[in-house]
């Protein structure tokens, strides 16, 4: 959903259309650049609690 005044409805779809993986392109071709994130549960306290 965008939200906003004056869209242009069909160029915006073409702007996400090109963004989308082609037939014979390959996820495993791409590599992430960032490194994983360590998550934490909901009972997990973060290294950052409580700093302030």
């Amino acid at each position: 959903m965008f939200i906003g005044t004056a869209l242009r409805k069909d160029a915006l779809a073409d702007r996400l259309t090109t963004c989308l993986l082609q037939i014979d392109e390959s996820t495993h071709a791409m590599n992430d650049p960032f490194p994983p994130w360590d998550t934490h549960g909901i009972d997990d306290s973060c290294e950052h609690e409580g700093a302030y």
